[in-house]
């Protein structure tokens, strides 16, 4: 059972689950993966982009460690493409 975490991103405070994400994203496009990535619905979605997506927020708000950070937290597994194929 996913449960929600709370968490702060430049002194804001914020509550979110991984369903949470999953419903956010349901009708996104994912951008191109630089980096960190999630998959949700199938699909790679940037680490950014996903919590971006989800809380409303501006991307330059935060930094993707923070992103990567809080969705491993929700119970994401978080790949990164330099270690992939």
């Amino acid at each position: 059972m996913a449960k929600a975490i709370s968490f702060s991103l430049n002194g804001k405070p914020y509550t979110c689950s991984k369903k949470d994400v999953e419903q956010a994203l349901k009708n996104v496009s994912p951008e191109r993966v630089n980096t960190y990535y999630i998959m949700v619905h199938g699909k790679r979605f940037p680490a950014k982009q996903a919590l971006a997506e989800t809380l409303k927020i501006g991307r330059s708000t935060f930094i993707t460690t923070a992103a990567h950070r809080q969705l491993e937290k929700m119970g994401f597994e978080v790949g990164c493409t330099l270690y992939s194929d």
